[in-house]
C-alpha cells in the first residue's frame, strides 16, 4: 500500500514542474491539457496496482457507478499506461477533453478481451475528461 501511494505521489510530483512553469505563460487551453494529462497519469498509476479506491477521485461519480465493479474497472483488473497521444481529440465542447491512451491491460475472466493464453493485452482507448463546476477535470468515459 505504501508503494502504491509513493508511485502515485511520484507521478503527481513529476508533473508539478511542468504545471507550475506553465501557469504564468500558458493559455487556458494549454493549462487544461497539462491538468488533464496529470489526471490521466494519476488514474492509471492507481489502476496499474489495482488500487480502485485511489482511482475514484479522478473520475466522475457516473463513471464510477457504470464501470467500477468488484475486482475490476471497465472489465480489467489492472491497466498500465503506455502513452497518451500527443494530440487531443476534438470533443466538441470546452467542457470536455479527449485523448487517445495506449495501455497494457489485464482483462478479467468473462470480459471481451479475456484470453486465457495471454494474461495482458495491448489496447487503446479514447479517454474523455469532463470539466467540473469547480474547474477540476475528471475522467467521465472510456471509449474503445
Amino acid at each position: 500500500m505504501k508503494r502504491q501511494r509513493f508511485r502515485l505521489f511520484l507521478c503527481i510530483l513529476l508533473s508539478l514542474p511542468m504545471m507550475m512553469g506553465c501557469l504564468a505563460s500558458c493559455s487556458s487551453r494549454q493549462k487544461d491539457d497539462i491538468t488533464a494529462h496529470a489526471v490521466i497519469k494519476a488514474w492509471f498509476a492507481a489502476f496499474e496496482t489495482a488500487d480502485y479506491e485511489e482511482m475514484r477521485p479522478y473520475c466522475t461519480v457516473e463513471f464510477q457507478e457504470q464501470f467500477f465493479h468488484d475486482g475490476d474497472v471497465f472489465g480489467y483488473a489492472t491497466a498500465r499506461l503506455q502513452e497518451i497521444s500527443g494530440q487531443k481529440i476534438d470533443a466538441g465542447s470546452d467542457s470536455y477533453l479527449a485523448y487517445q491512451v495506449e495501455v497494457m491491460v489485464q482483462p478479467v475472466e468473462g470480459s471481451a478481451n479475456y484470453d486465457e493464453h495471454h494474461r495482458t493485452v495491448e489496447t487503446a482507448f479514447i479517454c474523455i475528461l469532463e470539466k467540473q463546476p469547480d474547474g477540476k477535470w475528471l475522467i467521465s468515459d472510456l471509449d474503445l
